[in-house]
């Protein structure tokens, strides 16, 4: 039991020494001027979104650039998302939406739908978003293309801030940060070949659309939940180059809303995000979440204080990095872990039955 502590509190080193690097060094987006304007195809897949495509609607008409296609896919929604789209294409000329062909075997129902998304553009860049965009800043898309050409990104990425209203979602949505800002340092996606080094966010992402057309990125991943860090990984393993930037308010979107939403959405990634291992899932949240009944019992009362002070570093590190209230992730804190955990759980549970719905479909292939 000692030696169990002790390896749990070196690694809560370990993440407290990530998160620190992530809060010093984590790659924001620098302002840059763009000089010279590709054509820009913006790639949108919906299914069911008819509540969140009237705030989409006015996000896209805020958009300033000049040359600009905006292309949208129906993929089979059940609600008035078809209705909402034709208005708005009949009065924007640069916006028009398809109607997804049938979601063929083997494919995953959102990557599919970007994959035809790509067939469909036509500019030198795709930038693909979600149907959940809040609001976006008028100077993101020529900073984000302006560095994509400075760095010669295949795939750049960000992550968005996310805005929760309800305390469910308070509760929720903060752990995929937890997760990610402890365990990744984000300079290393750029700067080291390794593919496990990878991560993204399907929220926003930004493709050179030259190589997207010859690795036909979605089609490598066509059965991947985590798509979008799994695209990552094609990219690095074929020896191009991407980034993930830290958003801060440059874009905001709202990944779900309300607590059963949240649960819903990140126990059907979770387990994904540790390379569908049951194994390495719960070796991280036995060492995070349960390891601690044991130390509180072993580790010597200095050696459990340091721990306690480290632990809510790693927190209020993670939370300023993430743009999010420190306090309020503090105060939580022990119920997002108790959430975590029970996300394990039925993460666990999904990959054990083969069922892991979304949207109405099964995503677990």
């Amino acid at each position: 039991m000692i030696l169990f502590s002790y390896l749990l509190l070196s690694f809560l080193l370990m993440r407290f020494f990530v998160a620190l690097v992530n809060l010093i060094q984590a790659p924001k987006l620098p302002l840059t001027s763009l000089q010279n304007f590709p054509y820009l195809s913006i790639l949108i897949p919906v299914r069911n979104e008819a509540e969140n495509l009237p705030n989409l609607f006015k996000v896209l008409s805020n958009i300033n650039y000049p040359l600009l296609e905006i292309i949208a896919l129906n993929d089979h929604s059940e609600d008035e998302t078809e209705s909402l789209l034709q208005g708005y294409a009949l009065s924007h000329g640069n916006f028009r939406y398809v109607n997804s062909k049938s979601l063929p075997e083997g494919w995953l129902g959102k990557n599919w739908a970007c994959h035809q998304l790509g067939n469909e553009a036509k500019g030198d860049y795709y930038l693909f978003l979600d149907a959940d965009l809040i609001s976006m800043n008028n100077s993101l898309i020529p900073r984000v293309i302006a560095q994509s050409q400075k760095l010669d990104l295949s795939l750049l990425s960000i992550f968005p801030y996310q805005v929760m209203l309800t305390r469910g979602e308070k509760t929720v949505v903060p752990i995929m940060h937890y997760l990610l800002l402890s365990l990744l340092p984000l300079w290393s996606i750029y700067r080291l070949p390794f593919p496990s080094l990878a991560a993204a966010n399907g929220q926003f992402m930004l493709f050179k659309a030259r190589n997207y057309r010859r690795y036909n990125w979605h089609s490598l991943v066509k059965n991947v939940v985590v798509e979008d860090i799994e695209i990552m990984r094609e990219v690095k393993k074929a020896g191009l180059k991407g980034m993930t930037f830290v958003g801060s308010e440059l874009v905001k979107v709202r990944m779900y809303k309300g607590f059963k939403e949240g649960i819903n959405g990140f126990s059907k990634n979770l387990l994904a995000g540790f390379g569908n291992s049951i194994l390495g899932l719960w070796v991280y949240l036995i060492l995070v979440v349960l390891g601690w009944a044991v130390a509180f019992f072993t580790l010597e009362w200095p050696l459990l204080m340091t721990s306690l002070v480290l632990a809510l570093s790693v927190r209020i590190m993670i939370s300023y990095l993430a743009n999010q209230n420190p306090w309020n992730n503090t105060l939580f804190h022990f119920n997002q872990m108790c959430v975590m955990l029970w996300i394990g759980v039925l993460s666990t549970v999904k990959k054990i039955r083969k069922k892991n719905e979304w949207k109405g479909r099964n995503v677990q292939l």
